[in-house]
Protein backbone atom coordinates (compact mmCIF):
# COMPACT_ATOMS: atom_id res chain seq x y z
CA UNK A 1 0.00 0.00 0.00
CA UNK A 2 1.43 2.97 -0.89
CA UNK A 3 0.95 5.96 1.94
CA UNK A 4 2.35 9.26 2.69
CA UNK A 5 2.89 11.03 6.04
CA UNK A 6 1.49 14.55 6.33
CA UNK A 7 2.24 17.32 9.10
CA UNK A 8 -0.58 17.43 12.25
CA UNK A 9 -1.44 20.30 14.31
CA UNK A 10 0.98 20.15 17.68
CA UNK A 11 -1.66 19.38 19.88
CA UNK A 12 -2.48 16.54 17.77
CA UNK A 13 0.72 15.33 17.45
CA UNK A 14 1.16 15.33 21.07
CA UNK A 15 -2.13 13.35 21.49
CA UNK A 16 -0.50 10.68 19.17
CA UNK A 17 2.94 10.74 20.55
CA UNK A 18 1.90 10.36 23.87
CA UNK A 19 -0.85 7.76 23.65
CA UNK A 20 0.40 5.31 20.65
CA UNK A 21 4.30 5.73 21.25
CA UNK A 22 4.92 7.88 18.12
CA UNK A 23 3.66 5.35 16.06
CA UNK A 24 1.09 6.72 13.53
CA UNK A 25 -1.06 4.86 11.10
CA UNK A 26 -1.13 6.61 7.94
CA UNK A 27 -3.91 6.85 5.47
CA UNK A 28 -2.81 5.97 1.79
CA UNK A 29 -3.22 8.18 -0.63
CA UNK A 30 -7.13 7.68 -2.26
CA UNK A 31 -8.19 8.29 1.45
CA UNK A 32 -6.49 11.47 2.04
CA UNK A 33 -7.45 12.87 -1.44
CA UNK A 34 -11.20 11.74 -0.53
CA UNK A 35 -10.50 13.90 2.76
CA UNK A 36 -9.05 16.81 0.96
CA UNK A 37 -11.60 16.99 -1.66
CA UNK A 38 -14.63 16.56 1.40
CA UNK A 39 -13.75 18.35 3.95
CA UNK A 40 -14.13 21.53 3.13
CA UNK A 41 -17.90 20.85 1.62
CA UNK A 42 -18.06 20.00 5.57
CA UNK A 43 -16.39 22.45 7.75
CA UNK A 44 -19.82 24.38 9.04
CA UNK A 45 -21.84 20.95 9.63
CA UNK A 46 -18.81 19.29 11.38
CA UNK A 47 -16.56 22.21 12.84
CA UNK A 48 -16.33 20.65 16.69
CA UNK A 49 -14.69 17.33 15.10
CA UNK A 50 -10.92 16.81 14.14
CA UNK A 51 -9.80 17.46 10.24
CA UNK A 52 -10.78 14.37 7.87
CA UNK A 53 -7.54 12.97 7.65
CA UNK A 54 -6.94 13.36 11.50
CA UNK A 55 -10.56 11.59 11.68
CA UNK A 56 -9.06 8.85 9.63
CA UNK A 57 -5.82 8.08 12.13
CA UNK A 58 -8.08 8.07 15.12
CA UNK A 59 -10.76 5.30 13.34
CA UNK A 60 -8.04 3.52 12.32
CA UNK A 61 -6.58 2.88 16.03
CA UNK A 62 -10.67 2.78 17.43
CA UNK A 63 -11.18 0.16 15.07
CA UNK A 64 -9.06 -2.10 15.48
CA UNK A 65 -9.49 -5.27 16.97
CA UNK A 66 -11.43 -4.42 20.61
CA UNK A 67 -10.27 -0.81 19.82
CA UNK A 68 -6.83 1.36 21.62
CA UNK A 69 -8.47 2.56 24.64
CA UNK A 70 -7.70 6.20 24.06
CA UNK A 71 -8.28 6.22 20.48
CA UNK A 72 -11.85 4.59 21.46
CA UNK A 73 -12.48 7.27 24.38
CA UNK A 74 -11.54 9.79 21.85
CA UNK A 75 -14.08 8.75 19.44
CA UNK A 76 -16.89 8.24 21.61
CA UNK A 77 -16.12 12.17 23.40
CA UNK A 78 -16.91 13.72 19.83
CA UNK A 79 -20.31 14.78 19.25
CA UNK A 80 -22.11 12.09 17.52
CA UNK A 81 -24.50 13.12 15.25
CA UNK A 82 -21.98 15.17 13.15
CA UNK A 83 -19.12 12.51 13.60
CA UNK A 84 -21.83 9.88 12.14
CA UNK A 85 -22.33 11.71 9.36
CA UNK A 86 -18.25 12.38 8.97
CA UNK A 87 -17.94 9.02 9.12
CA UNK A 88 -20.43 8.20 6.44
CA UNK A 89 -18.79 10.99 4.23
CA UNK A 90 -15.52 9.47 4.45
CA UNK A 91 -16.84 6.20 3.15
CA UNK A 92 -18.23 7.34 0.48
CA UNK A 93 -15.29 8.64 -1.30
CA UNK A 94 -13.33 5.40 0.00
CA UNK A 95 -12.13 2.16 -2.91
CA UNK A 96 -14.52 -0.53 -2.65
CA UNK A 97 -12.27 -2.77 -1.27
CA UNK A 98 -10.47 -0.23 1.49
CA UNK A 99 -10.26 -2.02 4.51
CA UNK A 100 -11.20 1.29 6.39
CA UNK A 101 -14.76 0.57 5.83
CA UNK A 102 -15.10 -1.98 7.64
CA UNK A 103 -13.67 -0.18 10.77
CA UNK A 104 -16.12 2.57 9.74
CA UNK A 105 -18.96 0.02 9.51
CA UNK A 106 -17.66 -1.79 13.22
CA UNK A 107 -17.65 2.15 14.85
CA UNK A 108 -21.21 2.88 13.48
CA UNK A 109 -22.48 -0.98 14.55
CA UNK A 110 -21.57 0.35 18.02
CA UNK A 111 -23.18 3.63 17.68
CA UNK A 112 -26.33 1.80 16.48
CA UNK A 113 -26.57 3.58 13.58
CA UNK A 114 -28.15 1.72 10.38
CA UNK A 115 -26.36 -1.22 12.67
CA UNK A 116 -28.08 -4.14 9.23
CA UNK A 117 -26.11 -2.48 6.56
CA UNK A 118 -22.72 -1.49 8.89
CA UNK A 119 -23.50 -5.43 9.97
CA UNK A 120 -23.59 -6.98 6.52
CA UNK A 121 -20.22 -4.90 5.92
CA UNK A 122 -18.85 -6.78 8.65
CA UNK A 123 -20.29 -10.50 7.72
CA UNK A 124 -19.01 -9.71 4.24
CA UNK A 125 -15.53 -9.05 5.55
CA UNK A 126 -15.28 -12.39 7.76
CA UNK A 127 -16.98 -14.83 5.07
CA UNK A 128 -15.14 -13.44 1.94
CA UNK A 129 -11.36 -13.32 2.64
CA UNK A 130 -9.49 -10.78 0.66
CA UNK A 131 -12.66 -8.71 0.14
CA UNK A 132 -10.98 -5.68 1.74
CA UNK A 133 -7.66 -4.89 1.71
CA UNK A 134 -5.72 -5.32 4.99
CA UNK A 135 -9.01 -7.14 6.60
CA UNK A 136 -7.48 -10.43 8.38
CA UNK A 137 -9.08 -13.48 10.25
CA UNK A 138 -8.43 -13.06 13.45
CA UNK A 139 -9.44 -9.56 13.41
CA UNK A 140 -12.79 -9.87 12.19
CA UNK A 141 -13.32 -12.55 15.00
CA UNK A 142 -12.64 -9.85 17.70
CA UNK A 143 -14.80 -7.33 15.97
CA UNK A 144 -18.00 -10.09 15.27
CA UNK A 145 -17.16 -10.99 18.86
CA UNK A 146 -17.52 -7.71 20.03
CA UNK A 147 -20.71 -7.49 18.90
CA UNK A 148 -22.15 -10.99 19.94
CA UNK A 149 -21.28 -10.18 23.66
CA UNK A 150 -23.43 -6.68 23.09
CA UNK A 151 -26.22 -9.15 22.03
CA UNK A 152 -26.03 -10.01 18.38
CA UNK A 153 -26.36 -13.52 18.59
CA UNK A 154 -26.50 -14.42 15.25
CA UNK A 155 -23.01 -13.64 14.50
CA UNK A 156 -21.96 -16.59 16.32
CA UNK A 157 -22.96 -18.61 12.36
CA UNK A 158 -20.27 -16.66 10.90
CA UNK A 159 -17.60 -17.31 13.78
CA UNK A 160 -18.97 -21.04 13.32
CA UNK A 161 -18.04 -20.87 9.92
CA UNK A 162 -14.43 -20.25 10.25
CA UNK A 163 -13.82 -23.01 12.57
CA UNK A 164 -12.62 -25.77 10.00
CA UNK A 165 -9.03 -25.56 9.92
CA UNK A 166 -8.89 -22.42 12.37
CA UNK A 167 -5.09 -23.08 14.10
CA UNK A 168 -2.70 -20.85 16.14
CA UNK A 169 -4.36 -17.26 17.15
CA UNK A 170 -6.90 -17.53 14.98
CA UNK A 171 -8.00 -21.20 16.63
CA UNK A 172 -7.49 -19.62 19.88
CA UNK A 173 -9.55 -16.53 19.31
CA UNK A 174 -12.77 -18.89 18.03
CA UNK A 175 -12.23 -20.73 20.96
CA UNK A 176 -12.14 -18.19 23.85
CA UNK A 177 -15.14 -17.25 21.99
CA UNK A 178 -17.39 -20.50 22.03
CA UNK A 179 -16.32 -21.32 25.75
CA UNK A 180 -17.40 -18.25 27.09
CA UNK A 181 -20.81 -18.53 25.24
CA UNK A 182 -21.25 -21.91 26.55
CA UNK A 183 -20.52 -21.03 29.99
CA UNK A 184 -22.88 -17.93 29.61
CA UNK A 185 -25.46 -19.61 27.38
CA UNK A 186 -25.08 -23.17 26.26
CA UNK A 187 -29.06 -23.50 24.97
CA UNK A 188 -28.23 -20.71 22.81
CA UNK A 189 -25.10 -21.81 21.93
CA UNK A 190 -26.48 -25.54 20.83
CA UNK A 191 -29.59 -23.89 19.24
CA UNK A 192 -26.89 -21.58 16.96
CA UNK A 193 -25.46 -24.47 16.56
CA UNK A 194 -28.07 -27.32 15.66
CA UNK A 195 -29.04 -24.56 12.55
CA UNK A 196 -25.93 -25.68 10.69
CA UNK A 197 -24.71 -27.95 8.10
CA UNK A 198 -23.80 -30.98 9.86
CA UNK A 199 -19.76 -30.49 8.42
CA UNK A 200 -19.91 -27.03 10.30
CA UNK A 201 -20.84 -28.96 13.47
CA UNK A 202 -18.16 -31.28 12.60
CA UNK A 203 -15.32 -28.50 11.97
CA UNK A 204 -17.00 -26.58 15.87
CA UNK A 205 -16.49 -30.52 17.26
CA UNK A 206 -12.89 -30.83 15.69
CA UNK A 207 -11.53 -27.46 17.06
CA UNK A 208 -13.22 -27.88 20.68
CA UNK A 209 -11.71 -31.33 21.18
CA UNK A 210 -8.73 -28.86 21.94
CA UNK A 211 -10.50 -26.81 24.85
CA UNK A 212 -9.87 -27.77 28.38
CA UNK A 213 -13.79 -26.51 29.30
CA UNK A 214 -14.84 -25.80 33.23
CA UNK A 215 -16.98 -27.73 35.11
CA UNK A 216 -19.88 -25.35 34.52
CA UNK A 217 -19.25 -25.91 30.78
CA UNK A 218 -20.14 -29.15 30.86
CA UNK A 219 -23.09 -28.62 33.85
CA UNK A 220 -24.84 -26.46 31.44
CA UNK A 221 -24.88 -28.72 28.37
CA UNK A 222 -25.66 -31.42 30.13
CA UNK A 223 -28.93 -29.43 31.67
CA UNK A 224 -29.04 -28.80 27.81
CA UNK A 225 -29.87 -32.69 27.46
CA UNK A 226 -33.31 -32.63 28.72
CA UNK A 227 -34.62 -30.48 26.00
CA UNK A 228 -37.61 -32.14 24.54
CA UNK A 229 -35.98 -31.45 21.07
CA UNK A 230 -34.29 -34.55 20.06
CA UNK A 231 -31.90 -32.64 17.46
CA UNK A 232 -31.09 -30.40 20.66
CA UNK A 233 -30.40 -33.37 22.30
CA UNK A 234 -28.13 -34.67 20.42
CA UNK A 235 -25.97 -31.66 19.55
CA UNK A 236 -25.48 -30.82 22.82
CA UNK A 237 -24.02 -35.03 23.65
CA UNK A 238 -21.81 -34.61 20.79
CA UNK A 239 -20.54 -31.31 22.31
CA UNK A 240 -20.07 -32.90 25.65
CA UNK A 241 -18.37 -35.71 23.36
CA UNK A 242 -15.85 -33.31 21.61
CA UNK A 243 -15.43 -31.87 25.39
CA UNK A 244 -14.78 -35.33 27.32
CA UNK A 245 -10.90 -34.83 28.51
CA UNK A 246 -8.53 -37.29 25.88
CA UNK A 247 -5.90 -39.24 27.25
CA UNK A 248 -2.37 -37.68 27.49
CA UNK A 249 -3.79 -34.38 27.42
Amino acid sequence: MCCRSFQLPLCLTLFFTSCYGGTQPVPDDRRTEAANQTGAQSAGREGLLPNDRELIEVVLLAGEGEGNVTAVEKIQSLPREPLIAALTRLRQGLAGDDGLRVKIAYLLCQFGHAYKANRAVLISAASEEGRYKGVDEEDMVVKLDVLIRRGDKGLLKYIFGKAGGADGALGEGITSVFERELADDAEGFVSALKAEQPRVRRDVYGLLEWMRPTEGVRRNLRAVTSSADPATVRVAKDLLAALKEKPGR
